[in-house]
């Protein structure tokens, strides 16, 4: 099968790329892995000429909104809002099948299974969780792991065909301005979508297995044990590892984002943390770690804050539109961006201040209306009002 590999960073997460990129080539010597670079034109050009690599930019995967969704989103929304963009771009390309892997990915085994899965199927996604999580105030938790979407979208292979193009359609249309992380439960990026595709999509396969996709949401219910230079699972040899918030301060953690389990030193886990670790910092490409995100500022360099980013989603199409390009050199779209900011900032701050005295005028009004309905003359003019209304009803059907 003609298959298609890529992934998405920010130019601060290339090392990890690298790490990705030579251990999918140690065992598949001709894959070629695909690069969305998550910035500025002119940074993705700078850091192709350094690098002497070629990559993908927002400009290059047919999202027609890449700029605005720039601004208006963060990086981690950004980069998994193209996802589907990207995945179409290579289908249309003419790929048989695509396999998306997060950066921060590396692979410890042969993938020929997937192409096999992708000859019958048209989807391929991995369950955070094959086991139920006790609820004991842990994470992650069970529910935790609902919100943020059954399915982790580290990993994703879609397959060509009319079905598949159909779904990344809606895909992308939702994801242009839902691609939302919030910690409340709504939107949690790609992946509160995506936990619609087996729904939408008959022959998705959702590959249990735990020797795909492990991480630390799901360490705790699977085995992993060194073999000489091999790891091997609950199901034989590892295939991939996600190294998702992995905590450089303290490796015995695993990452920042669980406290469920740990990593003791001298542990076979903790070996395969640190062995990670030391191959980041070993890369070429970790040159570009220190790079801040292009995309994070104005022109002017100025930081653009979450709820500057927020008011300009919030904006209608058209006001964008009259703005024009958000990051342009000349102050019109930053002074216009952050007035709106400040006046929404201003009506919050008006909200939250009249907040109180509405608590408190309702709970008066509570107050008063329990006493008068257990008021002596409630109870005894209740007759009255029941003659009443039985007289109104009489008339009006009259």
């Amino acid at each position: 099968m003609n298959m298609a590999f890529c992934t998405i960073a920010s130019a601060n997460y290339l090392a990890r790329v690298q790490v990705l990129e030579k251990s999918l080539v140690k065992f598949h010597p001709a894959a070629e892995l695909h690069i969305l670079l998550c910035e500025s034109q002119d940074v993705c050009e700078k850091i192709a000429v350094k690098s002497r690599r070629k990559f993908l930019a927002p400009a290059d995967v047919g999202c027609a909104k890449w700029l605005q969704m720039a601004f208006y989103y963060d990086i981690t929304e950004y980069k998994t809002a193209l996802k589907p963009f990207l995945l179409e771009t290579l289908l249309q390309q003419g790929y048989e099948a695509v396999i998306y892997f997060d950066p921060d990915i590396e692979i410890y085994g042969n993938l020929g299974e997937l192409s096999t899965i992708l000859d019958t199927y048209h989807a391929v996604l991995t369950p955070h969780v094959c086991q139920p999580i006790p609820d004991d105030n842990k994470q992650p938790s069970m529910d935790a792991c609902i919100r943020a979407g059954q399915f982790n979208l580290g990993f994703i292979g879609m397959s060509a065909c009319p079905e598949i193009f159909t779904l990344l359609n809606w895909w992308q249309n939702v994801l242009v301005e839902k691609c939302l992380f919030s910690n409340a439960p709504t939107f949690f990026v790609d992946q509160f979508w995506a936990a619609a595709i087996p729904s939408l999509l008959e022959k998705t396969y959702i590959l249990r297995d735990p020797a795909y996709n492990m991480a630390y949401w799901n360490i705790f219910q699977r085995k992993l044990e060194s073999d000489g230079d091999k790891w091997i699972t609950d199901s034989g040899e590892l295939r991939f590892f996600h190294f998702s918030g992995l905590n450089r301060q303290d490796l015995t953690k695993i990452s920042v984002h669980q406290d469920r389990a740990s990593a003791p030193v001298g542990s076979d886990l903790y070996r395969l943390l640190y062995e990670y670790f030391e191959k980041i910092n070993k890369q070429e490409w970790a040159v570009f770690s220190n790079y801040q995100y292009s995309f994070g500022f104005y022109y002017d360099g100025e930081p653009i804050t979450n709820n500057e980013r927020k008011t300009y989603l919030s904006m209608s199409s058209k006001e964008r539109e009259d703005i024009g390009n958000p990051f342009n050199e000349n102050s019109i779209p930053q002074n216009t961006i952050k007035l709106r900011c400040k006046k929404n900032l201003e009506m919050d701050n008006t909200a939250s201040d009249l907040l109180p005295i509405f608590k408190a005028r309702s709970k008066q009004f509570e107050k008063e209306n329990h006493e008068l309905l257990n008021s002596m003359s409630w109870k005894i003019t209740a007759p009255l009002r029941r003659l009443y209304a039985w007289i109104n009803l009489i008339l009006k059907k009259s």
